[in-house]
């Protein structure tokens, strides 16, 4: 899940050997419904236009809904030390208050699963809860609650981003936080911490583009564990928007009641 940007529904996990068929055959099913929606988006069948997500951090979920009607998909390239080396991921708002994310991994094979409920999504205060990595790996997924406190600015919406909760991992709960600042339209920086030997510290900048249909995400991984070791990661996503309709020709008013020049 990350924002995020990586879709904010998917942290960094461990892999476990257990596998379970009936969840596997699900989460394909809905990555091939995710994956036929975008089609259709991208070859013009629906009538809508696509713009760009502005959430989600680096390794923790965030307390903010992927808007009602968007879906982002994300191409993910991380060192296998921090997550599936190589995964594609699909993120939907089904309403104003639950969006459902799926992921696909290609090294290793697997298939997962979120969602998120906002309890409370009025700025500048958030409140949400909800799970993550129901994988076809792992037959427990992780429960989460977090708090956010989003402020903006004249010219920047969501500018100051700061959020913290906690994240239950096989019936340990760990503490989780972090936070965003955006420079300008098009450049974000974000930080952001999960408790756990076995997890990291990182910080990241966000690049948009300027129509901001395409948003990148480079970040820095650094180990909980000593030695303390580094890694990469990267995300790539766009964002298909299928509530905004073409908007309307404007209304030219009524005709004049006088004659052209010359037409008498």
């Amino acid at each position: 899940m990350h924002k995020l940007f990586t879709p904010k529904l998917f942290a960094p996990r461990r892999f476990v050997s257990s596998k379970i068929a009936q969840p596997e055959a699900v989460l394909r099913a809905l990555l091939r419904a995710l994956a036929a929606v975008a089609a259709a988006c991208w070859l013009g069948v629906a009538t809508s236009r696509c713009s760009a997500t502005t959430k989600g951090l680096n390794q923790i979920p965030t307390p903010d809904l992927q808007p009602s009607g968007q879906l982002s998909l994300s191409y993910q390239l991380v060192q296998p030390q921090i997550d599936n080396a190589d995964q594609l991921q699909g993120e939907y708002g089904i309403n104003k208050k639950f969006e459902l994310a799926a992921v696909q991994g290609f090294k290793p094979t697997e298939s997962r699963l979120g969602g998120e409920y906002g309890l409370v999504q009025r700025r500048p205060y958030l409140l949400s809860v909800g799970f993550l990595n129901y994988s076809s790996l792992s037959p427990r997924p992780q429960a989460f609650v977090e708090a956010g406190y989003y402020k903006g600015s004249a010219h920047l919406e969501d500018k100051y981003q700061v959020m913290g909760g906690a994240l239950l991992v096989s019936g340990q709960a760990e503490g989780i936080a972090g936070g965003l600042l955006k420079l300008n339209r098009s450049v974000w920086l974000s930080a952001d911490y999960q408790s756990g030997a076995e997890n990291f510290s990182t910080l990241g900048v966000t690049f948009s583009s300027k129509s901001g249909k395409l948003v990148f995400n480079p970040a820095i991984y650094w180990s909980n564990s000593t030695p303390r070791h580094s890694y990469g990661y990267a995300v790539l996503t766009y964002t298909f928007d299928f509530n905004a309709r073409k908007k309307p020709p404007p209304d030219p008013g009524p005709k004049s009641q006088n004659p052209a020049p010359g037409s008498r």
